[in-house]
């Protein structure tokens, strides 16, 4: 009987729903960083920006979490997800105190071990297919978010680390601007809008952009080495069948 229930259970809507996850996990984290990279900045400029960042970031968190690949890392990482969801958000409302910060470098924790395991999954690809290519993507986003998060809290803990449009900034910036400003570094753009000032800003600053390059000369050189020989079988295999039909 409890064998059968046991089937019943794996059967159901939420064992297929769990199912497709896990085979489009990367995809599904892939399509929610871009969400809140590229839309929430948008819904924040109309509407009250905190509340809407604030659930947009747990939610990747959860993603993030589900994304690990190991049973154990998956679970503890959904744990301390639940934990800023149901503890330090409706704290921060009840008691009228500011723990954005807190939660945010709880955040950055979570989402550099998720980045670590797709960047893991993604390198450990004997064959490339989306998933691996979504993983490698993800990893890129959250790291993004994550030096983001991280210039966020160092403008708060130390007022004046950074200055924008050449002036030191009399307000620290929100984490929109932060993550704008995180972004802009890692991808080498160097708009020049908002610049660090202080020397761990700076250096910080510099350490996000040269791992930046890195990611991306040593991601795609890893991807291109695993999908030629792949290619280049195949084509061999198509050119010997062709012949046997001659």
């Amino acid at each position: 009987m409890a064998l059968s229930v046991k089937i019943v259970k794996r059967r159901g809507p939420i064992a297929r729903f769990m199912r497709w996850y896990f085979r489009r996990r990367y995809a599904v984290l892939f399509f929610s960083l871009l969400f809140t990279i590229a839309f929430v900045p948008i819904f924040s400029a109309v509407t009250s920006g905190a509340p809407l960042m604030k659930a947009v970031l747990v939610a990747n968190l959860f993603a993030a979490a589900l994304s690990t690949m190991t049973r154990r890392l998956r679970r503890g990482l959904a744990a301390i997800a639940f934990t800023v969801f149901v503890i330090a958000y409706p704290l921060e409302r009840a008691l009228d105190v500011d723990l954005f910060a807190h939660g945010l470098g709880l955040w950055s924790i979570t989402a550099a071990v998720a980045a670590g395991g797709a960047v893991v999954f993604a390198m450990r690809a004997r064959r490339v297919d989306s998933e691996h290519l979504y993983a490698a993507l993800s990893a890129y986003l959250l790291a993004g978010l994550v030096f983001g998060v991280i210039h966020f809290i160092i403008e708060r803990a130390y007022p004046g680390s950074y200055g924008m449009n050449g002036e030191t900034m009399l307000v620290p910036f929100n984490i929109h601007e932060a993550i704008y400003f995180s972004f802009v570094t890692m991808a080498t753009l160097g708009y020049g809008d908002i610049v660090p000032i202080s020397p761990a800003a700076r250096s910080f600053s510099i350490v996000e952009a040269i791992l930046g390059q890195l990611y991306l000369a040593v991601m795609i050189a890893r991807i291109v080495s695993v999908y030629a020989p792949g290619r280049a079988t195949r084509r061999v295999k198509t050119i010997s069948e062709s012949e046997d039909d001659d």
